[in-house]
């Protein structure tokens, strides 16, 4: 048979072998949950350093630069300078009007101001006149005086 120091040192070594199992499971479990946590942490950097601020649509059509263009003026279109969703400029023409309706309002507002510029001479000759009124009156008045 066998000898008693024989079977001690088998149950020894195998009592000890599930702690060496053991050991190097739980710095493996130990080293994947480190892993785990670096990588939360890397993302969870990225997101809100650089991922938040970039857009993305699945659709492919966003409308920030679109407006609506109400007129100034109303006439009659005679052309379109810019196309729909095409990008413009401050200042750049969208359409083009008849200038038969500005005429139409241009020549009584140059009428008007014609007669206000006579009305207005009026006054500078009155002036003159009204001024030559007193002086003569005064001169009257230091002569009776």
């Amino acid at each position: 048979m066998s000898d008693p120091n024989q079977k001690a040192a088998a149950t020894s070594a195998a009592a000890h072998a599930p702690k060496q199992n053991n050991s190097k499971r739980r710095v493996l479990m130990t080293l994947i949950v480190l892993v785990i946590i670096i990588a939360a942490i890397a993302y969870g950097l990225y997101y809100f350093l650089v991922a938040r601020f970039h857009e993305t649509t699945d659709d492919t059509y966003v409308n920030g630069n679109v407006l609506q263009i109400t007129p100034q003026v109303t006439g009659t279109v005679i052309s379109v300078n810019a196309d729909d969703t095409q990008t413009v400029k401050i200042g750049d023409p969208l359409v083009s009007l008849d200038p038969a309706n500005s005429k139409v309002a241009l020549d009584p507002a140059e009428a008007n101001l014609a007669q206000t510029l006579r009305q207005v001479r009026t006054y500078f000759v009155n002036k003159g006149q009204y001024e030559a009124q007193v002086a003569r009156r005064r001169s009257d008045l230091s002569r009776a005086g």
